[in-house]
């Protein structure tokens, strides 16, 4: 078919558009999408979920629950962000940079205190626990309650539960022994007497041990009298200097 000349000008600004389009093979994208992408027929990359940019050479950071952000809706907020909205990204590496404070690879969760100042969670002397950890457990000196705690924070937010002769919120303090004021005087106030029976029947054998401040003194026989018992507690109170042993026998 032989076009005729003036037809010519006016078919060549709709073919020239279609004979630009580049083939399935002859696509060319930025850097060749840095091998961490596809590059498509109109020449953008579609990078691969651990890359981002127009070539695909900059790495994606690790998401965790955001510690701020701009809530959707009433009461929803804290979604998915990289760093968790707590550190900054590095593109080269793909790891969080986070803020002092705060530790994971996306910067997730708290750090434990003492830990920048010892090098050690709780300053060695205590156990790192999250929230919800602290809700359901039961220890008897700090945590005495148990009880449940779930919201986005919970696994988030940490403190110290201090190992026993140790306080502060980072378990660096010691603590004192605790005891009565031997001079209260207040209205119904008395001297405190404490009395340990130890009951059985028949045939009884074995031996009791007495405890004081964390010392325990040597086996008690059941059946010990009163001279006995006070030659056990001595050892154990004279350790803590009390000379005047009559106050606790």
């Amino acid at each position: 078919m032989r076009l005729l000349p003036w037809l010519l000008p006016l078919l060549l600004p709709l073919l020239l558009p279609l004979l630009l389009l580049p083939t399935p093979g002859g696509a060319t994208c930025p850097n060749g999408c840095s091998k961490n992408g596809v590059c498509s027929l109109n020449n953008t990359c579609t990078c691969e979920a651990t890359h981002m940019g127009a070539d695909c050479s900059l790495r994606r950071c690790p998401n965790g629950t955001a510690w701020a952000d701009f809530p959707t809706a009433t009461d929803a907020a804290h979604a998915s962000a990289e760093c968790s909205n707590m550190g900054t990204c590095n593109r080269d590496s793909g790891r969080c940079k986070c803020r002092q404070g705060f530790t994971g690879a996306a910067c997730e969760i708290m750090r434990c205190p003492g830990s920048v100042e010892s090098g050690k969670d709780c300053s060695g002397h205590g156990m790192c626990i999250t929230m919800q950890q602290a809700a359901e457990t039961v220890d008897g000196q700090a945590l005495r309650r148990a009880t449940t705690y779930a919201i986005w924070d919970a696994e988030k937010i940490v403190g110290c539960a201090c190992d026993a002769g140790w306080t502060g919120y980072d378990c660096s303090l010691r603590t004192c022994p605790l005891g009565d004021d031997p001079l209260e005087t207040a209205s119904g106030t008395a001297d405190e007497i404490q009395v340990l029976d130890c009951l059985c029947g028949s045939g009884c054998a074995g031996s009791v041990q007495l405890s004081f401040r964390g010392q325990a003194t040597t086996p008690i026989a059941f059946g010990a009298d009163a001279a006995t018992i006070k030659a056990a507690l001595e050892p154990v109170l004279l350790s803590h200097k009390f000379s005047d042993l009559e106050t606790f026998l």
